[in-house]
């Protein structure tokens, strides 16, 4: 994955759903990631507030997967 979530990630490896573009689905293993809500907030405003001439060709793909995270915080807070 991506230099910056690095240090999020655990080295175990989970279950997962893999899903093809005809549906068909598959099982996978994952890696964990695993972050403190405010680290991973700091990292998130770090990351939006970098001037546009210092972001890399991932930066996109990088915010949708700072979003998603920041997203299945909410869910299992809610969840509880």
């Amino acid at each position: 994955m991506y230099k910056e979530l690095e240090k999020y990630k655990t080295g175990k490896k989970i279950d997962g759903i893999g899903v093809f573009p005809d549906k068909q689905t598959i099982n996978i293993k994952l890696d964990e990631y695993v972050a403190n809500l405010g680290d991973l907030i700091q990292d998130f405003i770090k990351h939006e507030t970098t001037p546009f001439w210092r972001k890399k060709y991932y930066h996109k793909h990088l915010t949708k997967i700072y979003l998603d995270m920041l997203n299945k915080t909410g869910e299992i807070h809610h969840g509880l």
